[in-house]
């Protein structure tokens, strides 16, 4: 870190989740700087001043030289560092960076959108919203005729029935409305109710015939064999020799019920192993966050929007059911999953 021993401030840009192509330049002065227990700067959360809002940030770049009295009168300064390290490390703010650029998203939003949910705070009437929103699931309910459905609330629940479980952001981001979830929930026709793991029940993942693995590149793979139950061993095998090592892994699925039914297996075989997803407690999914960063060793079962969590030695990844409809998103970044594992894999070998 450079000594800044002529001015009394730091200045980095900073990228916010809005809808323009570009970052915002804040400053701190470096009285907070010095309180600052953990100087690493890059990648770190910050809540700032926009407008008549605020927002939650993510420090991208430091400015190597100051700024003249009238520039510097325009830049506004960090409100808040509200966490003792990094969310980030360089490495996925690259990769963020470059699936904003083949996206042609936002590079604010596109980081945005791989921010645990309870890290997510607003600035409302000149109050910064520190919540942790409750996590929920849905499931069926009671199967009924659908003559007094609309056509909107019928494809919630062929998606619902095609998933068996989903969280109300995977919900929203396929361009389903609250009002509409809730019509269905006071219905009967779907139950709201909270995640619990449980190790019972038969795995029932998809089954797919693939010939052989083809090597696509050097360390990277396309995989399938006959069974479920064959290819988690393969994982299994694979992650059992990488643990020895410290090095993590990370296992991406279709759905919640996909997860639980993998966690029932992989979980009398590893250790070490995590589960993150929006239907999982928000506090909970953040202490996993950070833990991860620390873990040598551990292993991450999660959803497509939650493939950014910087892992510690991370070096293997799979893509279970890769061309399942429901790693489709109508939210911004409209990214394919298998892309942005590819940006991981170019970043991290």
């Amino acid at each position: 870190m450079k000594k800044y021993s002529n001015t009394q401030f730091i200045y980095f840009e900073v990228a916010l989740p809005l809808p323009f192509y570009q970052t915002f330049t804040y400053k701190l002065s470096l009285e907070k700087y010095n309180k600052l227990k953990n100087k690493e700067l890059i990648g770190r959360r910050v809540l700032v001043p926009f407008r008549k809002s605020g927002y939650t940030g993510i420090i991208t770049e430091i400015h190597k030289e100051s700024f003249s009295e009238i520039e510097d009168y325009e830049i506004k300064e960090i409100e808040e560092l509200p966490d003792d390290k990094p969310l980030f490390t360089e490495k996925e703010l690259n990769i963020a960076y470059n699936l904003s650029q083949y996206y042609i998203a936002p590079f604010g939003l596109t980081l945005y959108y791989f921010i645990p949910e309870g890290l997510r705070w607003k600035k409302k009437e000149g109050k910064w919203i520190k919540t942790f929103p409750e996590s929920y699931i849905y499931t069926l309910g009671e199967i009924r005729k659908y003559e007094n459905l609309s056509e909107r609330q019928k494809e919630l629940v062929e998606l619902v029935s095609s998933l068996g479980e989903i969280t109300e952001l995977e919900l929203i981001e396929q361009g389903f409305n609250k009002t509409t979830i809730n019509s269905l929930v006071k219905k009967g026709i779907l139950k709201k109710e909270s995640f619990i793991l449980k190790k019972e029940g038969k795995i029932q993942l998809k089954q797919q015939t693939v010939e052989k693995s083809i090597k696509v590149n050097k360390g990277l793979f396309y995989y399938g064999s006959d069974t479920a139950e064959k290819r988690l061993k393969t994982y299994i095998n694979i992650i059992n020799k990488l643990q020895q090592e410290g090095k993590s892994s990370l296992l991406i699925f279709p759905s919640i019920a996909h997860i639980k039914k993998a966690y029932e297996i992989l979980s009398k075989e590893i250790n070490n192993l995590y589960v993150y997803h929006d239907g999982i407690n928000a506090r909970e999914n953040v202490r996993t966050w950070f833990e991860l960063q620390e873990k040598e060793g551990s292993v991450l079962l999660t959803s497509y929007a939650r493939i950014l969590i910087p892992i510690k030695n991370l070096s293997f990844i799979v893509v279970e059911e890769e061309a399942a409809d429901s790693y489709k998103t109508l939210r911004t970044p409209k990214f394919d999953v298998r892309r942005a594992v590819f940006e991981i894999y170019k970043e991290k070998n």
